[in-house]
């Protein structure tokens, strides 16, 4: 189903379709900056049932598509750079 039909008929998405991401980015594999827009999202959860409802940055609900093409971090140009356990050094200094 489409975004603007989920958002027309009120459907929300799986909160195992947002865990999945998560997995993947705790792993070192996603990165925002492939899309800023989804630097900063916020999810709400129906804890009756799992639903949930992803907005992007600016408060635009987003897909679960959207945050799944981000997939593998790219190489960091010193933005970041990644530890040996697969997660991002967040005390990198940034360029700029």
């Amino acid at each position: 189903m489409e975004l603007q039909e989920k958002i027309a008929t009120n459907t929300w998405d799986s909160i195992d379709d947002f865990l999945a991401v998560l997995g993947e980015m705790r792993g070192g594999k996603w990165s925002w900056m492939k899309n800023t827009k989804c630097k900063y999202v916020t999810l709400r959860v129906d804890m009756r049932d799992g639903g949930c409802i992803i907005k992007d940055r600016d408060g635009n609900r987003i897909d679960p598509k959207d945050l799944e093409y981000q997939f593998e971090l790219p190489n960091d140009g010193g933005n970041a750079t990644e530890r040996s356990e697969g997660r991002v050094d967040r005390n990198v200094r940034h360029g700029g």
